[in-house]
């Protein structure tokens, strides 16, 4: 979410080896939402970087107009794929200390 309220469409990883044919696991989710399966449902660098790419196509950062990307320091969001990605993108990602994230981020504090 940014500061106007704009959402990126949500990416669901599913625990699964493969995606269901008729698209029932999709049945509601938000428009634009895409989906990945694996076999855990946690996050990793791969599914990180899959989410990133999905990003950058929905906010399209350019070199005048260059985006922030606040994240916690999960190990996922510091592979070299994903930094160089950003860069290349226009994608200044701040990585939070740890243990600081219910403080540091806006959406975090009610």
């Amino acid at each position: 979410m940014n500061v106007t309220g704009h959402f990126i469409p949500t990416l669901f990883i599913f625990p699964r080896k493969k995606m269901d044919k008729n698209g029932r696991l999709m049945i509601g989710a938000p428009p634009e939402s895409i989906a990945i399966t694996q076999e855990s449902e946690w996050m990793n660098g791969e599914v990180f970087f899959q989410w990133l790419q999905h990003f950058k196509q929905h906010v399209q950062p350019t070199e005048t107009n260059p985006v922030l990307l606040i994240l916690d320091g999960h190990a996922s969001h510091k592979e070299l794929a994903v930094i160089k990605y950003a860069h290349n993108h226009n994608i200044h990602i701040l990585s939070t200390p740890p243990d600081t994230t219910h403080k540091l981020q806006p959406l975090d504090i009610f």
